[in-house]
């Protein structure tokens, strides 16, 4: 395939000569900064809560996707010195649009912008976001 290196948050593959140009990003590596959030794309199948099968067609059309967070940046810093850390962690499962941030790798992780994120799945109303 090629020469393996890595760089201090990357893993980087050098395609050899004759091969296709290409770099393989793992995101699992990746240091997310600032208010993003690395995700995973939950797939949560063809089946609706009720019972119904979906085809193929009816899920492309899907305007909303459920991710799982995988790792958090470390907030932000307001013009007057303080800090504002990411309102969600990992292991939550978020709402966000279609077209919501960054595919990583491959299409099954995202980065995404914390104010990207429309909402938590199953936040009880005590708890903290």
């Amino acid at each position: 395939m090629g020469n393996q290196e890595t760089s201090s948050s990357l893993a980087v593959v050098k395609p050899e000569r004759g091969s296709e140009d290409f770099v393989h990003i793992d995101p699992l590596r990746i240091k997310v900064l600032d208010c993003r959030v690395l995700c995973k794309v939950v797939d949560y199948g063809n089946i609706t809560a009720g019972g119904i099968v979906l085809p193929a067609t009816a899920q492309k059309d899907r305007t909303l996707t459920l991710m799982k967070v995988v790792s958090i940046g470390d907030g932000r810093t307001t013009d007057h010195g303080t800090h504002i850390g990411v309102r969600v962690k990992p292991g939550d499962y978020v709402v966000v649009g279609k077209f919501a941030g960054y595919e990583v790798g491959s299409k099954n992780y995202k980065i995404l912008n914390e104010v990207e994120i429309l909402g938590v799945q199953g936040v009880d109303e005590g708890e903290d976001q």
